[in-house]
């Protein structure tokens, strides 16, 4: 975050400059789940987490986007009575 100040030039230098990483990411954190773990999961969870691995898993929405969902989120498209349309606040340019 600090270099992205001193580039833009919010900040005259980076304090943090020759420091250590304090977390270093898994590159397996965020693979798709295998079969198994998902038939576990499914058969596990209760309702509160099962409806946001749902919605994770078929609608291919991300966990900061999946949080922001509320009852007035959505709207069957008139097409197809069971697609839905996923819109959070930020994203709407229709005011509703």
């Amino acid at each position: 975050m600090f270099r992205q100040a001193v580039k833009r030039g919010k900040m005259p230098f980076n304090p943090c400059t020759g420091m250590d990483d304090a977390h270093e990411a898994d590159p397996d954190s965020n693979r798709e789940w295998l079969a198994p773990e998902w038939k576990f999961a499914r058969e596990n969870a209760p309702l509160e987490v099962h409806i946001p691995m749902m919605i994770a898993r078929y609608a291919g929405l991300r966990g900061q986007t999946i949080v922001s969902i509320t009852g007035n989120s959505s709207r069957t498209i008139p097409m197809d009575r069971r697609a839905k349309l996923f819109a959070t606040p930020r994203a709407r340019t229709d005011g509703r």
